[in-house]
Parts: C-alpha cells; structure tokens; sequence
C-alpha cells in the first residue's frame, strides 16, 4: 500500500517536473540568448515569491547580462516570454503592430474571470483586465476624464489639498519635528484622488490614518498568503478551483471597503443631482444607454506618445453595468494613491540629499506667485525634477502585452506564438549608461531638450505608450508638480540623523517603496 502511493506521488512529481520545464530550452533552440530557468519558478518568479528582492534589482541585473541582445528570453513559472531591451522593438510592439498586442497579456482573463470568487469578478472588469473590444469600450468612454479641460477643474481641488499638504509640513517645522515621506505623501494624494475623483474629502492630514489609507496600504502589501494563492491561480483550471471555495487573489477586506465607497458615492450623486464634472459624472454618464464621448481625445496638448496610436473606436452606445463602472472607479482611486506617493517620497528624498537641485527648483518657483493651471507647463526644470524621479524609481518595471495571434518580430525575426507574452524590461532601459549617464545618480537635466534629443523617444517608459499608455498620466503629473512646487516655495529641505544613506528598495512593496522610512526635516524660507 505505501509502496504504491510513494509510487505514485514520485510519478505525479515526475509528471509535474516534466509540464513545467518542458519548454526551458525554447529560447535556446530558436537562437535567443535566455535567462536561464529553474524549476518551478522559471527565470523571473522566484526572487518575487520569496519577497527577498525586488523586481526593479531582478529586472536590472537580467538586462546587464544581455549587452549585445535586442531582446532575451525568460520564463514565467513555465510559460515562454520574450523580454526586450531595444527601444526600437519597444516601439513595434506599443504602437506599430499594437492591434496584434492589445492586450496585457496573452491569457484570456475574460474566460478565467467567469470562474473566479465573486470578488475577484469586480476586479476583472477593471481596465487593466479588459481585453479586445471590451477594453476599447471602457477606454474610449474613460479618456475624457484626463484630457485638459477635466484637468483645469481638478486644479481647483488639487490647490485646496496642496495647502493642506504645506500646512502639514510647516507643523513639523514648527514643532522642529522629522517627517516620514511617504506617509505625508500619502496621505497628499489620497485626498487629491478622492476629491478629484469622487467629490469625497478623506480628511487625511486630520487623522493619524483614516480607513482610506489603512485599507489602500493593505490592499497594495505583499504576504506570503496573497503570494501563495498567486501562485496557485497560474496554472491551469486553479482560478476555477479558488473560484468553487470562493477564495480571492485580491484581498477580500479592502475589494468590500472600497467597492463600497465608491458605489455609495454614485448612488448619493444621483439622489442628490449634484455635478462636478468629475469621475462620479462620468461614471454615472455611462450608465445612460446613450452615453457618447464629449471630448475630442486628439485635443491640442495631448502627449505626442499618445497621438502615435489612438483609438479608432467612437464610444459604446449601450449601458455600462454597476459592476464595471465601479471596477474602474475603484482602480483609479487605488493607482492614484500608491505609485504617485512613492514617487514623489523618493522625489523629496533625492532633492533633499541634492541641494543643488533644490536651488534650482527653488529659484524657478521664485517666477511665480499663484501659478495658474498653464504655468505648470512652463516650469521646464520642474519637469525635468519629476521626470528624473520617474525614471529612477519607476512604479511599473515591467510593461507586458500579449499575443492575439502568431507574431514574427520583425528585424529580429523571433517568433512569438499566439497566447504568448512580450515583457518590456522597463528596469534595465532606465538605467542602461548608453540613454542614461551615470544613471545611478538623480540628475534632472538627464530631461532636458537636449539630452531628450540624443536619445530614443521610447527609452522612458514609465507611464508606457501607446493606446494602453496610462490613462492618468496627465492627472499625476499635475498632482506632482503642484505639490513639489509649493513645498520648495515654502520650505528648504534638509536631511536629519535619521535620514538613510542608502535606502533600499522593499521587495515585499507592491510598488517601488523604500524598504526603510524616508525621514527628512526642513525650514521655513518665509
């Protein structure tokens, strides 16, 4: 009896062993040079399973190993990608031959999601799920929200929750306190998403944390739990085993919270009439069966990046259902909070530690006393600074499409079958010497004109390209430079005993966080 078990758990071991590394030798045998495997995790899993790296250092370090290579493969647990380092193949994939890479992934997220808990079945209609035409529809219908006009309405929310912001920081300096960075930062857009957004108010900077920021930091927050049950959920026929128990990938808690949050904020908006041509007005917009775009997405202003690929899709003509308008409305809320306060954390850090930087940043604000909305697209060292920050610690280090069909890369000639995925190595490019000197240093005028001018428009990539580029790109990038305009306005920067020398990355962050707390102090300049 034993003897045949053992038996047959060393067959099925056998069996299994087999499945996932039967395909390790794939790259190899078309002529591309691979990271090299090992079983189970494949070549670009196992450090993010075991949270003991993060992805930004794996990224990095796989890009180095390939100087030579256009492109290099990996794997993910067993599944084939072809990972690219070549801006120009970058640029195929975005926006040349985009209709074939429409989507994240090769995966049909659509047809796994019908068999998945009931909460994960929200998250599945959020965008960066959608698929084909679906996601063209939400999209489409979306996009208005972020053009120009949207955003010179949201500046009069974002000034309110800047002051608020100053007024936090000029309580440290007062108390002559230290502050954490990215708990400030926090907090600063919290609030600004949630004003902007949903009209709400979350009274960040009153409270020590309120529920918004505790269940948005849990929502983003790695455990060995959420990591496992990942796991479980990428081979075959397990999102329809964790459906039948009704065990979710994402975590149940904060999925209810903010669901229910935003779909409160819907239902008091349409009982009470109230317009603020925000997200809510839209939102409630679609749920018309004949909701129509009102903005032109093409309008004067619109990235260039953004211009190379539009949609040729003209907005649906039938009613969005509940649970996709809150889906979107909740993904928004959640990206709008997490990847913009890193940012602008490892922002004042650098610009703290640089006060060379902060001079210049200092004497451009000195050309402004109440900036109007369009003097924001006139402060280009400002823009350099963010850009900088981006760059160095982006929130995204890997962008992936996936194939809806059989694919030859072209100039490489590299076969990518249908169903399978393409990763950017987005890590490596913003930190390869040939785009960037010295790219371990935070140096702004690696964006100013010239230097953007002697490089490949596609070698930044933080908020991707092309129709599936981020869709609040244009509503972080304000929400950042306000915010560090008035801070360096108000106050000089200074580090403390307790600021880190060398902070590293958290590989048990969701994002790219700081593993250490950024303490910081400053002093008034008034």
């Amino acid at each position: 009896m034993w003897i045949e078990l053992l038996i047959l758990c060393v067959a099925l071991f056998g069996l299994f062993y087999w499945y996932m590394t039967k395909d390790y030798n794939l790259w190899k045998n078309l002529g591309v040079p691979q990271d090299e495997p090992s079983f189970p995790w494949g070549s670009l899993m196992g450090e993010m399973v075991k949270q003991k790296r993060p992805m930004l250092e794996v990224l990095r370090e796989q890009y180095q190993r390939f100087p030579d290579a256009p492109a290099y493969g990996g794997y993910v647990f067993h599944k084939p990608v072809l990972i690219l380092r070549d801006p120009e193949l970058v640029k195929t994939v975005l926006i040349r031959d985009f209709n074939t890479f429409v989507d994240r992934t090769g995966i049909d997220l659509q047809a796994q999601s019908k068999h998945a808990s009931k909460l994960d079945q929200i998250w599945s209609h959020q965008l960066t799920m959608l698929q084909g035409e679906k996601w063209k529809a939400v999209r489409s219908t979306l996009s208005p929200i972020f053009t120009s006009g949207k955003m010179k309405v949201m500046f009069e929310f974002l000034n309110f929750v800047t002051t608020e912001f100053v007024d936090a920081i000029r309580a440290k300096v007062e108390s002559q306190e230290a502050f954490e960075l990215k708990d400030l930062c926090g907090r600063l857009t919290m609030d600004g998403i949630s004003s902007c957004a949903f009209g709400v108010h979350a009274g960040s900077f009153k409270e020590d944390e309120t529920m918004f920021v505790k269940q948005a930091k849990a929502l983003f927050s790695n455990s060995f739990r959420s990591n496992f049950v990942m796991l479980i959920a990428l081979f075959s026929g397990m999102t329809r085993v964790l459906g039948f128990f009704d065990i979710s990938l994402n975590k149940p808690e904060p999925t209810r919270f903010f669901y229910n949050i935003v779909k409160s904020a819907i239902e008091a908006r349409k009982k009470s009439g109230e317009t603020r041509n925000d997200l809510v007005d839209l939102m409630i917009k679609c749920m018309k069966a004949d909701a129509v775009l009102d903005e032109d997405p093409s309008e004067e202003g619109l990235e260039q990046f953004e211009k190379d690929a539009q949609l040729n899709f003209k907005g649906p003509k039938k009613q969005f259902d509940e649970v996709t308008v809150v889906a979107n409305a909740m993904v928004m809320l959640l990206a709008g909070y997490d990847t913009t306060s890193n940012t602008l954390a490892w922002l004042f850090y650098e610009v703290t530690r640089n006060p060379d930087i902060q001079e210049r940043l200092f004497q451009e604000t000195e050309r402004f006393e109440e900036p109007t909305y369009s003097d924001f697209t006139d402060m280009p060292y400002l823009e350099c600074v963010v850009n900088e920050a981006l760059r160095m610690y982006p929130q995204a280090t890997a962008i992936s499409r996936g194939a809806n069909q059989d694919y030859v890369l072209p100039g490489v000639n590299i076969p990518i079958k249908k169903g399978n995925d393409i990763y950017v190595n987005l890590a490596g490019i913003h930190f390869d010497p040939k785009y960037y000197p010295n790219p371990e240093t935070f140096n702004p005028d690696n964006f100013s004109a010239e230097a953007k001018a002697s490089r490949h428009p596609y070698a930044f990539l933080t908020f991707g390209h092309g129709p599936r580029a981020c869709i609040g790109m244009r509503f972080a990038l304000l929400e950042m430079k306000m915010a560090v305009f008035h801070v360096i306005k108000n106050f000089e920067l200074l580090p403390c005993a307790e600021t880190p020398l060398n902070p590293e990355i958290d590989p048990k962050g969701g994002f790219v966080s700081s593993k250490h707390p950024l303490l910081i102090k400053a002093t008034s300049r008034q």
